[in-house]
């Protein structure tokens, strides 16, 4: 391994399947740096790149695995706020949410997988409560960099239409003689 030095060894080798003295391929290799990449998307690296390569070992028929790592810098949520919400308050629509901003309680690190769920999640919400032509119209992102922490900051503002509130008006029905 080479380049990791924010995620241990051990944490990067368990997302690895390849072991010493299996038969390798380059499919294998790749679909490993693939998995790597997925554990530093899980824990906020966004810029992280992972390669694997191959190379020739020392004794004859035998090949050393190489993962190269550009982490770049960790993306955590500074705020998370709504523009078009009248039925529902901030706070209710965060709650939805499996996206946090970064507290005491939070790492608050930026993944954009469960902003996407997040997102499904409001629009479900909304739909639960009579919003059928709810939707998110976009969800942006603010990106402040800080040298001292060597950290990146989003402040996320999602926009929504709420649009109008249906409510069950009944059932009847017509022509039925029995």
């Amino acid at each position: 391994l080479e380049g990791n030095r924010q995620l241990r060894r051990t944490e990067i080798l368990d997302k690895v399947l390849i072991k010493k003295g299996d038969m390798v391929t380059q499919a294998q290799v790749d679909a490993d740096a693939g998995a790597i990449a997925a554990l530093y998307l899980e824990k906020g690296f966004t810029e992280a790149s992972v390669t694997g390569s191959l190379e020739p070992g020392e004794e004859g028929r035998t090949v050393n695995v190489r993962f190269a790592m550009v982490e770049g810098v960790q993306t955590a949520i500074r705020a998370i706020t709504f523009v078009g919400n009248s039925f529902a308050s901030e706070s209710t629509l965060r709650k939805t949410m499996k996206t946090k901003a970064q507290s005491l309680f939070s790492s608050g690190l930026f993944q954009e997988s469960k902003l996407e769920e997040d997102l499904a999640a409001i629009v479900e919400y909304y739909g639960a409560h009579g919003f059928v032509d709810a939707r998110v119209e976009k969800a942006d992102r603010t990106a402040e960099r800080d040298p001292k922490e060597g950290k990146n900051y989003l402040t996320i503002t999602i926009y929504l239409y709420e649009g109008e509130q249906w409510t069950y008006g009944g059932m009847s029905f017509v022509g039925n003689q029995i």
